[in-house]
């Protein structure tokens, strides 16, 4: 059951207001309200309850769609962001979309334990890793980069002042930062691309990458499961990396040699490919 008061109130709970949830597994582990509607989670599910009128009724149930801390929800805009191990998810209000298929589908989301929004650049950002920060552009609808050496927070972050805060294990609250890149600790990898058709063997011809802010950084591939190979050095403007190699899938890695431009930025990707015929 949750509890509802007055509006306005945060006192005064009486036993005849609630909204009466079937959650599975754990109960509920996180709750976050975005325009008129209540987002409930539970370890392994997400409902809607949309509480515009007087009375509330459920809006929509999501399976799979569960998380296990508080910490791997934000409120983004009108709707909410939030990561499990299956993904990274974003309702705008109106629908549910996955921002971690196609390109990012063989990442493993399974060590994502916090998620923050970022309004001023818009980006959704998600710790990969303890240290590693994914970070989705709503402006681009893409991923855009890879922030290294950022302790994930031990609270879930919110907002003050418009800017993203967490707690620090004093209590002392601090503004999320990403920060510039200082270091040679650039790497950018695609996952792994099969134009639509996995089963089918392709020749890939060539790769147009285009890109600003070039300093030290390089681009292999690799098709199938075999390993990174064909390094290119990266000039600013269009890049031309040759391939002529036949595989079902190709991802794309990107790293640096030296200390990275702070302004590296991939603004295209273009695969020349062809479909094998099928015999």
């Amino acid at each position: 059951l949750i509890l509802k008061s007055a509006i306005g109130k945060r006192y005064g709970f009486p036993n005849g207001q609630y909204i009466d949830l079937e959650l599975p597994g754990t109960g509920i582990t996180a709750m976050e309200a975005a325009g008129d509607r209540l987002f409930v989670f539970s370890s392994g599910m997400l409902n809607v309850v949309n509480v515009a009128q007087d009375y509330e009724f459920m809006e929509a149930s999501f399976q799979g769609h569960g998380v296990s801390s508080p910490k791997q929800v934000v409120k983004v805009l009108e709707g909410v962001a939030f990561v499990n191990s299956t993904g990274v998810y974003y309702f705008d209000g109106d629908k549910m979309q996955s921002l971690s298929d196609d390109l990012m589908m063989s990442v493993d989301w399974s060590g994502s334990n916090n998620i923050a929004y970022l309004p001023s650049e818009k980006l959704v950002c998600v710790w990969h890793s303890t240290n590693d920060v994914y970070c989705y552009s709503l402006v681009t609808n893409a991923w855009v980069s890879n922030a290294i050496g950022i302790t994930a927070p031990l609270t879930k972050i919110d907002f003050y002042n418009n800017n993203a805060y967490y707690l620090t294990t004093s209590h002392t609250q601090k503004e999320l930062a990403l920060g510039d890149a200082t270091e040679a600790g650039l790497k950018f990898e695609t996952g792994k691309i099969s134009c639509g058709d996995l089963s089918r063997n392709k020749k890939f011809y060539k790769a147009y990458i285009n890109v600003t802010g070039s300093a030290n950084t390089q681009i292999k591939y690799k098709i199938d499961s075999g390993s990174f190979t064909g390094t290119t050095a990266l000039s600013d403007g269009n890049n031309t990396l040759t391939i002529n190699t036949s595989g079902k899938t190709i991802q794309f890695q990107i790293t640096a040699t030296g200390t990275p431009n702070t302004a590296f930025e991939v603004s295209d990707i273009t695969l020349i490919y062809r479909d094998k015929t099928v015999k």
